[in-house]
């Protein structure tokens, strides 16, 4: 069964599944007899908490994006890295090219109508920006050169309060901040494409250490205690996930060089629907 905790109702069915919880239990387990204490609890479970095989456990999460296509070319191609996209034949670089924006990324270059910018990273990091120009272009190096993973969301209970990601992938807003040419592209972006949520399935090897430890050495630590931190903590999201006590945003960052192939794809939701889906739980829809 999969990891997921999307909405509380899948939250209840991995505990209930997982924890082999005989029906109607958990309140007198986890509230009455462990006064809601994780550690209490995990303890009562600790056999079955013991058979959770980490390595081999899938993963639920979802992408939030937006196509004209009607996630045609995802269907293709899978959900792939920011620098992918800038590389290939996508959406997003046919639209930016149509208006003079190129990147080459091997290169750490970009071309915005006839003008070349350098966009290494190591450039501007850490720099004090003499122009708004260079701060801009400092962001714009972040996104392909640091923050360029598919981020993702094991919970959010509302999509379109986040950022841009239901109006235009992030990176178009950082770009639209360089120039009014840039700022076209963002505005086309939103004027023609449509919101969607991709759900897909995942190893747990194929995410970022920090989407749930605080540094590598933790979690080189908990690797070695048959992950006794990470159950924890994954039931203790699933407990809050259930119970709807989870934080408004749940995120999911995969490993730079992870891409979500076709047949890992669970779902595709107009972000509407889905957005709808989840607010009904909290009586918002």
């Amino acid at each position: 069964m999969y990891y997921d905790i999307t909405t509380p109702d899948m939250a209840y069915d991995w505990i209930y599944d997982t924890l082999q919880i005989k029906q109607g239990r958990f309140i007198e387990d986890f509230i009455l007899k462990c006064n809601k204490d994780i550690d209490s609890f995990c303890e009562m479970y600790k056999k079955q908490i013991q058979k959770i095989n980490i390595e081999k456990l899938e993963i639920v999460a979802f992408h939030v994006t937006s196509n004209k296509d009607r996630c045609v070319s995802i269907r293709k191609n899978g959900i792939r890295n920011l620098q992918w996209v800038l590389s290939n034949e996508t959406e997003m670089r046919y639209l930016l090219a149509e208006n003079g924006i190129l990147f080459y990324i091997d290169q750490q270059k970009m071309c915005a109508n006839s003008q070349e910018y350098d966009i290494g990273y190591a450039k501007y990091k850490g720099k004090n920006h003499a122009t708004d120009t260079a701060e801009n272009l400092e962001w714009i190096a972040h996104k392909i050169y640091y923050d360029y993973q598919i981020n993702a969301f094991f919970f959010c209970e509302d999509i379109s309060k986040y950022s841009t990601v239901c109006k235009m992938p992030e990176f178009l807003y950082t770009l639209s901040n360089l120039s009014d040419d840039a700022q076209k592209v963002a505005d086309q972006w939103i004027e023609d494409r449509k919101p969607y949520v991709i759900k897909y399935k995942a190893n747990f090897k194929d995410f970022a250490y920090y989407t749930f430890y605080d540094n590598e050495m933790d979690y080189q630590y908990d690797e070695i205690n048959n992950y006794k931190f990470l159950k924890k903590i994954l039931i203790l999201r699933a407990i809050d996930g259930m119970n709807g006590e989870l934080a408004d945003d749940v995120f999911a960052y995969m490993k730079p060089e992870t891409y979500i192939p076709p047949e890992d794809i669970l779902e595709i939701t107009s972000a509407e629907e889905w957005r709808i889906n989840v607010l009904k739980y909290f009586g918002k829809a």
